[in-house]
């Protein structure tokens, strides 16, 4: 198959999701609700949420969403996914790109962008509107432009070379953090360690990537004085990075929880990437420099992030592309054995149940399989493709076309799965539920909202204009609460029917509108 013709077929897979989909209450609504808040303020460099001051992202990932609100005069789902949508398209170019350089195969490349692409996280964060996949393509092309300065076959390049790995350190700091700094500095110098070439250290991180990284910080760090003053810059500086690495106040795992979370992060190519990571590491002295250089990278990664008390398994995003390309570039070698069709064909006996699952699960919760035909289609695609990947994997003696066609039913998952999401925003998101209160709040007259024990209801006011109030046990059981449109989530209210008695009661998905005259 024709790259194009890959990279088209994968959008057309999503399209649904980044169309359909409403946003999710966690962080989606937090960003949009703050760049409304910067553009009624005229806010650049220091953001807030609700004028709590929000230092957690650096101000890259925030201007697109403003950007994008400013060009299409609303919060587009369809615009924002293009935030997360081309930064994955950029990584996986990247990476096919690589493994052209270092002389694999077409058709093992081509399973290489199957692969990476239907990879645990990584599908999941290009359809998330997120700055990760944005740190992810920057954290990878320093990675390979550090590579193309180690590996040293373009000498007269050699000062392009450092200056653009300089811009991308910066980008990947600008886009999520020191994390950004972080993958870079911890791979290549292990890298430089291990084969004994340290002397390229003090190129490498030598005076023009610090000009870079200390020309951009100071540009940044000196505009958010200016707009957020002091306690701003301290927010950003000292408390969202030194105080949350070495007591979290927020995400706080334990050491190992990275060795954990790796299990379904690469998911379902866990057995088959770990099986030959293990393998390089076992034949280090004969593996090749870009395959030592691919194993430093995650291994190293995985080691600093695991020193901060703060962990997030999306952390590990940037890993799975070195992961997949460390399991192509010897491809040849282990396509054909019996071990790499049983780690192929160990998840497709897994992912073959997902129909049979699915239909256990519509029937144990009560749902209603109308709502479900998008996900109960994907599920028997990806079951038909699983069962074929075995098959595959079996009587061609041959593990890639099994890899390709497993990598498929996902995507067929993903887009027949988001063509159901209409029927299920009400679950995911408050869209529904605000377009709901507003009818109701036209057809009473009733103007003010309330909460009763919701999630994240601030950000609500992207839809509604306005923040419901928190409302209490005891207001309502003092019954002083009038004119006001209540909003809870019906497992809340229905724990405490006492207190909305005789009140009327308007469903929205799993949310009720309960009105106090």
């Amino acid at each position: 198959m024709k790259k194009a013709n890959l990279f088209l077929l994968l959008l057309i897979a999503v399209l649904p999701c980044c169309v359909l989909r409403d946003f999710t209450p966690d962080n989606e609504l937090r960003y949009l609700s703050i760049a409304d808040e910067a553009l009624r303020e005229g806010h650049i460099f220091a953001f807030y949420n609700h004028g709590v001051p929000y230092a957690d992202k650096p101000p890259l990932f925030l201007w697109g969403v403003v950007s994008c609100r400013w060009i299409a005069g609303e919060h587009s789902m369809a615009l924002l996914s293009l935030l997360t949508l081309l930064p994955a398209w950029g990584v996986l170019r990247t990476m096919d790109s690589w493994l052209k350089e270092s002389g694999t195969a077409d058709d093992e490349r081509t399973a290489a962008i199957w692969m990476l692409a239907g990879c645990g996280f990584f599908p999941v964060m290009a359809l998330c509107i997120r700055p990760d996949m944005l740190m992810c393509l920057f954290i990878v092309l320093a990675l390979r432009e550090a590579w193309r300065f180690i590996d040293g076959k373009e000498r007269k390049r050699k000062r392009k070379r450092l200056w653009l790995f300089g811009l991308w350190v910066f980008m990947g700091v600008f886009s999520k953090g020191v994390v950004g700094l972080l993958m870079p500095l911890a791979t290549t110098l292990a890298f430089l360690a291990l084969t004994r070439r340290m002397r390229l250290a003090a190129s490498l991180w030598g005076w023009r990537t610090w000009l870079m990284l200390a020309a951009g910080c100071g540009l940044w760090f000196g505009m958010v004085w200016h707009e957020g003053g002091s306690a701003y810059l301290d927010n950003l500086l000292v408390h969202q990075t030194v105080d949350r690495a070495l007591n979290a106040f927020t995400h706080k795992q334990p050491f190992y929880y990275y060795l954990l979370a790796a299990t379904y992060v690469l998911a379902p190519w866990t057995l088959l990437l770990v099986w030959r990571m293990g393998s390089t590491l076992r034949h280090w002295h004969h593996a090749g420099d870009l395959q030592k250089y691919l194993l430093t990278a995650a291994v190293s990664t995985v080691a600093v992030l695991s020193l901060s008390s703060s962990k997030l398994a999306v952390y590990l995003l940037p890993v799975i592309p070195c992961c997949t390309a460390l399991a192509m570039l010897d491809a040849e070698r282990w396509r054909h054995t019996r071990a790499a069709r049983f780690c192929i064909g160990l998840p497709a006996v897994l992912l073959s149940l997902a129909f049979p699952s699915v239909i256990i699960y519509i029937c144990l919760a009560d749902e209603t399989a109308g709502a479900w035909w998008g996900i109960l289609t994907g599920a028997l695609g990806i079951s038909l493709c699983g069962v074929a990947a075995l098959r595959l994997s079996i009587c061609r003696r041959d593990a890639l076309p099994g890899l390709r066609t497993l990598s498929g039913g996902l995507f067929v998952l993903i887009f027949f799965g988001g063509l159901s999401l209409p029927a299920l925003n009400g679950e995911i998101g408050y869209g529904q539920l605000s377009r709901d209160a507003s009818l109701v709040a036209k057809e009473t007259g009733i103007g003010r909202f309330g909460a009763f024990r919701m999630r994240r209801v601030e950000n609500i006011d992207v839809y509604l204009h306005q923040v419901p109030r928190e409302i209490s046990e005891e207001e309502l059981a003092a019954g002083t609460l009038h004119r006001t449109l209540v909003l809870a989530p019906r497992r809340k209210r229905s724990a405490n029917a006492r207190l909305f008695e005789g009140k009327r009661i308007v469903p929205s998905g799993k949310y009720d509108i309960i009105v106090f005259e």
